[in-house]
Order: structure tokens, then C-alpha cells, then sequence
């Protein structure tokens, strides 16, 4: 179980989960955005994470949310993100997430045949693209993602590899139009493939370099909120806000600085856990007891 220490900048968090053919999308971020889908149904063959993906078969349709000044990202950091497939090779522009169409224009992650790009504009007229070839293999998850960071590069990655970056001192335009997810304002450029696990970050810059694809769905939180017992747990004594995970034979375990800011991890039987530091939204633990038995 993850978290994420910089989850209150997450503008967007979909993990295109549900029943197979659903229509219903739903945003995980702390915003709960309304995300309106009248083509793009949910798939539940095929996934990178969790039970679904987002199945866009054809360049028309997509699925939109409202403006928001939280897709203006101006002059700041950013990350943009998501896994996806496909199974023939990409032809023309594609887009996968962004405010773009061909006017009133922000910016866009997306593909042009053997091209990653991240695009953007100033005006909302110009367009200006951090790109590099790249052309995704078939039938396979692939992670992609654009960020910006404090020294205003812009990278374009896939799978964790910078495939293009720039240095981009500019300040983004504000567009009023719709956030597309798998196509534009020109409902031509749909991204025919599947999509899972989209997530926008504003403010922060979370690889701003080379790095790992995650190994697991995004988090949906930045805090534990979760007590999961299993075996004989005798008693538990101020677990406050953070997770409890118990497993196995340990007789007591106190306080555990060190493990993480407010996550425990015991295995084994467990007689008294007491004190869990690091309690998140609060001033200090706010103790409770939990008792099981076998």
C-alpha cells in the first residue's frame, strides 16, 4: 500500500476501473471531478492496474471535464501521466490527454505517428511541441509522461526514459475550453488504444529526469487510513491515522520511528502494538484499540 506525499497537487486521478463496457468514470483526486463519457466504455480484459481501462477504438469521442484553472499550469511545474497500449501502429496526431483543438489552445500529451509530444501555446493561436521520436511497441503497457521543473525544463518520457526535453521559460495560455481525455476539441485526433491510470499533477515536477515506471496504481492518498489484521492480533493501541498491517508472530512493537512517517509494518503474532508516530492531520495520535480474536 503507497502513498503519495504530494497528493494534494493531483488535479486529475483516473483509474479507468469499473464493469466491463461502463460508461461511468470516475476522478480519485481530492477534487472529484465530474468527468462526462458518452463513447469511451471501460474494459475489463485488458489493465495495467486495478480492474479496467479506457477503450478508445476509433479517432472520434471522448471523454471531457469542465474548465478549471487547475489545467492552467501558467509558468509553473507540472506532471502529466498515464499508461497506455496499442495494437497497430500509430498514425497521425493523437491525442491523450490535454486542453487542445486548433484554437484556444494550453497544452497536450500525446502522439503524431513515430512522434511523442508534449504540445503547448502561448497565445492560445501558436503551437509550440518538446518531442522525440519514439514509436511504442504493440500489444504492451507503456508508461508515458511530460513534466517541467524548477529550472523550466520540459521532458518527454516513455517507460522512464527521456525521449525529448527543452528548456521552456514561457507561461502556458489559459484556455477556457473543455479537458479532453483521449481526443481534442477536434474530435478527429482520439487516441485509438486504451488508456489507464491518468493522473495530473500541478505544481510539482515528479521525475524531472530518468526514472522507474511505476509498480502500482497511483495512490489515492497522501495518508494510511487503512487497519488490516490478519492472524491473531491481541490489541492495538493508538494507530491514530496510519496503517497497521499485522502478520505473523511479534510480541509487542512500540512507537517504530523510522518506518515511514505514519506506517507500521509487523508480521507476525501480535500481542501490543503502542504509540504509532506520525500521524497525519492532526496534532498528535488520536488513540483507539482495536481487539480481535481467533
Amino acid at each position: 500500500m503507497a502513498i503519495d506525499p504530494n497528493f494534494s497537487n493531483v488535479v486529475l486521478l483516473c483509474h479507468f476501473d469499473g464493469p466491463n463496457g461502463s460508461l461511468a468514470l470516475a476522478d480519485n483526486s481530492s477534487f472529484a471531478r465530474t468527468i462526462t463519457n458518452a463513447s469511451l466504455p471501460l474494459l475489463t480484459s485488458q489493465y495495467k492496474y486495478g480492474t479496467a481501462s479506457l477503450d478508445h477504438g476509433t479517432s472520434a469521442g471522448a471523454a471531457t471535464c469542465a474548465d478549471s484553472a487547475d489545467w492552467d499550469f501558467g509558468s509553473g511545474q507540472f506532471t502529466v501521466e498515464c499508461w497506455v497500449r496499442i495494437s497497430t501502429a500509430i498514425s497521425g496526431q493523437r491525442t491523450v490527454v490535454g486542453q487542445w483543438g486548433s484554437s484556444n489552445l494550453n497544452w497536450s500529451l500525446g502522439f503524431n505517428g513515430t512522434t511523442l509530444q508534449f504540445l503547448y501555446s502561448t497565445t492560445g493561436a501558436n503551437s509550440f511541441a518538446v518531442s522525440g521520436t519514439y514509436s511504442p511497441p504493440l500489444n504492451t503497457w507503456v508508461h508515458i509522461a511530460a513534466d517541467r521543473d524548477a529550472s523550466n525544463v520540459v521532458r518527454v518520457y516513455a517507460d522512464g526514459v527521456v525521449i525529448a526535453s527543452a528548456t521552456v521559460a514561457l507561461t502556458f495560455f489559459n484556455s477556457t475550453s473543455l479537458f479532453y481525455i483521449s481526443n481534442d476539441a477536434t474530435n478527429s485526433r482520439g487516441f485509438i488504444g486504451l488508456i489507464d491510470d491518468l493522473r495530473v499533477t500541478k505544481g510539482v515536477a515528479r521525475y524531472a529526469g530518468a526514472f522507474t515506471p511505476p509498480t502500482e496504481a497511483f495512490p489515492d492518498s497522501d495518508h494510511y487510513s487503512t487497519l488490516v489484521a490478519q492472524g491473531l492480533v491481541r490489541e492495538t493501541i493508538g494507530a491514530s491515522e496510519g496503517v497497521l498491517q499485522v502478520r505473523g508472530l511479534v510480541r509487542e512493537v512500540i512507537g517504530a520511528p523510522g518506518v515511514g512517517s505514519n506506517q507500521l509494518l509487523v508480521q507476525g503474532l501480535v500481542r501490543e502494538v503502542v504509540g504509532v508516530p506520525g500521524t497525519v492531520g492532526g496534532s498528535g495520535p488520536k488513540q483507539y484499540a482495536v481487539t480481535m480474536v481467533t
